[in-house]
C-alpha cells in the first residue's frame, strides 16, 4: 500500500540522492545493465544502450517490444521517459522481464499525471498530455499494478523534478505530488511474465 507521508519525508530528506545512490549503488554490482532509449542524455552505468531510432549514445538499434537478446541476459535494466512512447507497454514490460535475470532491477521514469502543468494544459487547451507523441499516461496505481502484471514488484516509487543544484522549492517539497514532472520506480524481478497483452 502506497505510503503518501512516508514519500513526503523520504522527499524532504533527500529529493535526488536517495533515488540515485540506490540507483549507483546498484549499477556498481551489477555486471550487465541494460539502458533502454539513452536519448541525448545516456546513463553512465549502462554497458548495453538500445534506441528504436539511430541514436550515437545507443549500441543497437532495437524495438523494445521485440529485443534481440537471450533470456536473463541482464542484470540491471534502466528506462527513463520512454514507456510513455511504447506501443504496448505491457508487451514492452513482459520483454524486459525477459531478458533481465530473476531478482533483477528495472529503474524506469514516467510522466507525472498528477503534474499541475498537465491540469492547466487540459483546463486551458483541452489536451491531457504535454507532448503530442505521449500515446500513454499512469498514475503510480496503475503503473504499479502494471509492473506487477509483467512480473515485477515495486520496491520505491517516489516524485521526481530533475533539479541539477539539488534544490526544490517550498511548494515541490509541501506538494511533491502535483508540482513533480515525472514518477521514478525501482521494481525487482520476482517472477517470469508471459503471454501477448497491452
Amino acid at each position: 500500500m502506497f505510503d503518501f507521508f512516508s514519500f513526503l519525508k523520504k522527499i524532504q530528506r533527500s529529493p535526488r540522492t536517495h533515488f540515485f545512490s540506490l540507483m549507483t549503488m546498484q549499477s556498481l554490482t551489477s555486471k550487465d545493465v541494460l539502458e533502454i532509449g539513452p536519448g541525448k542524455h545516456p546513463h553512465d552505468g549502462a554497458t548495453v544502450r538500445i534506441d528504436i531510432v539511430p541514436n550515437p549514445n545507443a549500441d543497437y538499434i532495437m524495438d523494445v517490444h521485440r529485443m534481440e537478446f537471450g533470456d536473463e541476459k541482464f542484470d540491471e535494466v534502466l528506462m527513463f521517459e520512454c514507456l510513455e512512447h511504447t506501443d504496448s507497454p505491457l508487451q514492452a514490460l513482459r520483454e524486459i522481464n525477459r531478458v533481465l535475470k530473476m531478482g533483477g532491477s528495472l529503474t524506469l521514469s514516467v510522466p507525472n499525471v498528477y503534474y499541475y502543468r498537465l491540469f492547466l494544459r487540459w483546463w486551458l487547451k483541452g489536451k491531457t498530455s504535454a507532448y503530442e507523441e505521449h500515446l500513454w499516461n499512469w498514475s503510480i496505481w496503475e503503473l504499479t499494478m502494471l509492473l506487477e502484471r509483467s512480473g515485477f514488484v515495486v520496491e520505491d516509487c517516489q516524485p521526481y523534478n530533475e533539479s541539477w543544484n539539488n534544490k526544490l522549492s517550498f511548494f515541490h517539497r509541501v506538494f511533491p505530488r502535483i508540482t513533480s514532472h515525472s514518477i521514478k520506480v525501482l521494481s525487482r524481478k520476482v517472477a517470469s511474465a508471459a503471454g501477448p497483452g497491452r
